[in-house]
């Protein structure tokens, strides 16, 4: 071996030994993230990132996003999981795709914080994850602190910003949207820097309407993102009475604080963009819409914290394992590893898993039926059927005077099986989504055959 040679194997060797040493907390906290998600995440990972997996699961199957089924966000999110999909069509895959997510705000945020940022971990084990959770909620956060690492580093950068920007939109375009605020707001002296912004924003948006208009769903876009808006925000949250009291006031709490901030520093652009995470939370003021803003205040106090950078470190590690391990004791007890297919491998509740087996084998009796009910989504997608505007059965899901709309579905099936939650159907929670009106059309309407398991089935000749 000649010395060239051995130099070169040796620098390699440097290089390799240098990246590992620089980037091992990255590669950890990607195996942290999923382990956390997979785990801990029982708590919400049957809630709205089961549904986004959906999603982007029937994407992939070929369906389109607001013509074929009701999503009410703007598709970034959808398209991001679907491309690990297509490589194992498994819930676990979308869980990889977070926890990569994850990562990469992890270390923007470490270069933005330093090691304060480990407060998120101990954030996310209070809440038991639900500050990172699989949804489009999430992927605008990431695309915030995106941008906010980018006017931090790279302000002249005008035309990226402006495009990631346009990707916040694409994200949660009731939230992104707002995004250009702080840009207008810093350089109204510079409206060359305002104009390439625009431009900027311009091209990811006009290539999502060409694929609006090329798949013939931009009316249905236009009908359940901006139309259905009006319907949202009537059936649910505050606009509707329903105020999740608790969590309300802790949004007025951070409010008041990150108002208190931008007072308090005028001049810092972050804040103004971390300011708009309130958007988050509105309507419905609930725990993982709130705590998605706590993930933008809490990187609004930060800098502010004066402890110990070593010592928060430390202080975070130690109390996030000593609540994990706390949680672990009794979840243990009560858990189980998934068989469905789609699902294998993820871990549900042992109830909760026993329960829906008994349920779908008695949905698997009925030809084809329609699912009213929040089991549609999961027992559709376990079955390989496609997921329809059905799937998802809440108030303000289903575009512009949407209820209405939804009963004139049901009315054009001919020769066909509903199957109606009872149990959502009466439940009383003040806070509950789900559509009772085309439930109660169903049960008022159409020849009841069949009771069992907290169902009722009907039949529409």
């Amino acid at each position: 071996m000649s010395l060239k040679t051995l130099s070169c194997i040796l620098e390699s060797r440097g290089i390799m030994k240098n990246f590992i040493k620089n980037n091992y907390k990255y590669v950890i906290t990607f195996i942290v993230s999923f382990i956390l998600l997979w785990f801990f995440g029982i708590y919400n990972n049957y809630n709205d990132p089961s549904s986004n997996y959906c999603f982007s699961h029937a994407f992939i199957k070929g369906e389109i996003p607001y013509l074929d089924f009701n999503t009410i966000s703007t598709p970034l999110y959808l398209f991001y999981q679907s491309v690990g999909l297509l490589i194992w069509d498994n819930f676990n895959m979308f869980l990889l795709g977070q926890a990569l997510l994850v990562t990469i705000t992890f270390s923007l945020l470490y270069k933005l914080y330093g090691k304060k940022v480990y407060l998120y971990l101990l954030i996310t084990c209070v809440t038991i994850t639900a500050n990172i959770i699989g949804t489009y909620n999430y992927m605008c956060f990431f695309m915030m602190i995106i941008i906010i690492y980018l006017e931090k580093n790279y302000s002249d950068k005008d035309y990226l910003i402006g495009i990631c920007i346009s990707l916040a939109i694409l994200s949660k375009h009731t939230v992104g949207a707002f995004f250009i605020i702080p840009s207008v707001i810093f350089y109204m002296k510079e409206p060359k820097k305002i104009v390439r912004r625009f431009i900027g924003i311009i091209i990811p948006i006009s290539i999502f309407l060409i694929y609006l208009i090329l798949t013939k769903s931009l009316y249905s876009f236009i009908d359940l993102c901006i139309l259905g808006l009006f319907d949202f925000s009537k059936r649910n949250g505050v606009g509707a009475g329903k105020i999740n009291t608790p969590f309300f006031i802790l949004s007025i709490f951070l409010f008041t604080i990150s108002i208190f901030i931008i007072i308090k520093n005028k001049k810092e652009i972050s804040n103004y963009y971390l300011f708009l995470g309130v958007l988050f939370a509105v309507p419905l003021f609930d725990f993982s819409h709130s705590m998605m803003y706590f993930n933008c205040i809490l990187a609004m106090i930060i800098p502010y914290i004066k402890i110990n950078d070593k010592l928060i470190k430390n202080i975070s590690i130690i109390s996030s394992i000593l609540i994990l391990f706390i949680v672990s004791i009794d979840l243990l007890k009560v858990i189980t590893i998934s068989k469905e297919k789609h699902f294998k491998y993820t871990i549900v509740f042992n109830d909760d898993y026993n329960e829906a087996e008994t349920i779908y084998k008695y949905f698997s009796k009925f030809d084809n039926p329609l699912i009213i009910g929040y089991s549609n989504i999961l027992y559709n997608v376990i079955n390989d059927y496609e997921i329809d505007y059905f799937s998802v059965p809440l108030y303000g899901n289903f575009g512009y005077n949407g209820i209405n709309k939804m009963i004139e579905k049901v009315d054009s099936y001919n020769d066909k099986i509903f199957i109606v939650s009872t149990n959502e159907y009466n439940e009383r929670k003040k806070d509950s989504q789900f559509f009772k009106e085309v439930a109660k059309y169903i049960m008022e309407n159409y020849q009841k055959i069949d009771s069992k398991y907290g169902y009722e089935v009907y039949y529409k000749e």
